[in-house]
């Protein structure tokens, strides 16, 4: 937006509850796990409903090089992508609200076993988000980047 104002995505108070993104690498996960789209959806449905977003849409694709798999309530969504090859699932969590990104996370981690994980939370709180009919609350878009060395295995 060229003005810098960001505005709720969901009109019931989003700026008013923020919103949490946690983004995943589980590494090490069984091979029967990293192909099978049905389990990926399954688990995927149950850390959305465990984190408190029951699930009212699915969907899953096989994409080479592996499966992706979407999950969506009414104000969170997840999607995992799969990399075979390497028995790397990647996991995308956003919960508004009062659902718990980092339950859903926690979750999912204890249906698919990975040997081991790689996790950045990003939150908005209060205020983080502007809306429209409070002018004195905009905020400028921002943008932060990690280094790419933080995402390397353990030595």
């Amino acid at each position: 937006m060229s003005d810098g104002v960001v505005t709720p995505l969901h009109p019931s108070g989003l700026s008013r509850t923020g919103s949490r993104h946690v983004l995943a690498a589980l590494h090490g996960v069984a091979e029967t796990v990293v192909n099978d789209a049905a389990v990926l959806s399954g688990a995927l449905q149950e850390a959305l409903r465990h984190a408190g977003a029951p699930v009212i849409e699915n969907a899953q694709q096989e994409l080479p090089p592996g499966i992706a798999v979407l999950a969506w309530s009414a104000s969170s969504h997840a999607i995992v992508h799969t990399w075979p090859s390497c028995r790397l699932v990647r996991a995308d969590i956003v919960t508004c609200g009062p659902a718990d990104a980092e339950q859903a996370l926690q979750m999912l981690m204890s249906r698919l076993q990975p040997q081991w994980t790689e996790q950045v939370l990003v939150s908005w709180p209060l205020g983080a988000i502007a809306s429209p009919s409070a002018p004195d609350r905009r905020r400028q878009n921002r943008t932060s980047r990690l280094p790419l060395d933080s995402f390397r295995s353990p030595s």
